[in-house]
């Protein structure tokens, strides 16, 4: 642990099916044990997804860790992130999320879908600027 980062390595078949709230509390306890801070992290499987969205603004990432647009989209992201309380943010793993691919149809990445109380209100396909994005949430 260095400057409040954090790696985690979750195998597989836990991340994507079978995340169980012993794992979740695992994690917790290890990074609340190892920072002396507590954690709340949270854990959501794509069958949640719906939930997730379903309630005020919601800006989900759709993103993939060998993408290299996504990887500088992310940054700008995070600062969005931190400066707006109007809004949700959530990172989707398109690897972990075929079935919510196919529903939106996401076919090229990075891509972010804006929902409003559970309606997909914009998509944005390819790299933004975070002027771009503001301005996509601001509408």
């Amino acid at each position: 642990l260095k400057d409040d980062i954090a790696i985690i390595i979750v195998p597989m078949s836990i991340h994507k099916k079978h995340l169980h709230d012993n794992y979740q509390d695992l994690i917790k306890n290890a990074l609340n044990k190892i920072t002396g801070t507590t954690f709340e992290l949270e854990f959501f499987l794509e069958n949640e997804f719906k939930e997730k969205i379903k309630e005020g603004k919601v800006l989900v990432d759709c993103y993939a860790t060998w993408c290299g647009p996504c990887r500088m989209l992310s940054p700008i992201i995070d600062d969005l992130a931190g400066e707006r309380e109007d809004t949700e943010f959530y990172k989707l793993d398109v690897d972990d999320a075929e079935n919510i691919c196919k529903e939106y149809g996401i076919m090229s990445i990075p891509a972010l879908l804006l929902f409003k109380d559970g309606k997909l209100v914009t998509k944005s396909v390819g790299l933004k600027q975070k002027d771009e994005l503001e301005e996509m949430l601001n509408d």
